[in-house]
């Protein structure tokens, strides 16, 4: 195999390899709610790199496997997984993994908030006219189990602001330590990624 032409200049010169610190991560999701929740909860803050976010929806299972399995890509890159597997996998300092919140899945954590705000909570008052009686009225005949769940995700968003940020931006208010955890741990990894991963220079 031929050797880069860095590393046979290197080589050459006695010299070690320039290096720079990637300017971007990739980041990966189970699915699109998981991917806009994530989004809305690190929006405006310096985590430390340009995030890519991948259009790649795999199972938490699949996920699993491939960290088991050691595949490389997923130990310079961020894996955002639903709460619902805290109990299958765990947040460390070997692994990449930044959990959303709860113990739950992303669309049952919104619908758990929406259920719990009070009808005079100042989310309701907006543009769409969505209030608690829409939300309410929403869920009717709709199932706590995943297929159902998504459906009824994916059928209110639109009411939610752009990319269903009104709702995300409320839940952030008065979820501050959970985002503040979200933040941090994301920091935190793109930290590590930044000091064990490099790119090589071409100059």
């Amino acid at each position: 195999m031929r050797k880069p032409l860095e590393k046979i200049l290197a080589e050459l010169n006695h010299d070690a390899l320039r290096t720079l610190k990637p300017k971007s991560i990739n980041f990966y999701f189970e699915d699109n709610e998981a991917f806009l929740f994530y989004k809305s909860i690190i929006e405006g803050e310096e985590i430390g790199c340009e995030p890519i976010f991948k259009d790649l929806s795999l199972s938490c299972g699949i996920y699993k496997q491939l960290i088991d399995k050691k595949f490389e890509e997923f130990y310079r890159s961020i894996v955002v997984l639903d709460g619902d597997f805290k109990d299958t996998l765990k947040e460390d300092i070997e692994n990449t993994i930044v959990f959303l919140p709860s113990t739950n899945r992303p669309e049952n954590v919104i619908d758990d908030f929406l259920k719990g705000l009070d009808v005079s909570d100042k989310l309701w008052d907006n543009e769409n006219q969505y209030t608690k009686q829409t939300y309410l009225q929403s869920k009717f005949g709709i199932e706590d189990n995943r297929d159902d769940m998504k459906r009824w995700f994916k059928s209110q968003i639109e009411f939610w602001g752009l990319n269903g940020n009104r709702v995300f931006n409320r839940w952030k208010e008065l979820n501050k330590t959970e985002t503040s955890r979200i933040r941090s741990r994301t920091r935190m990894v793109v930290k590590r990624i930044n000091e064990n991963y490099f790119e090589l220079s071409h100059r």
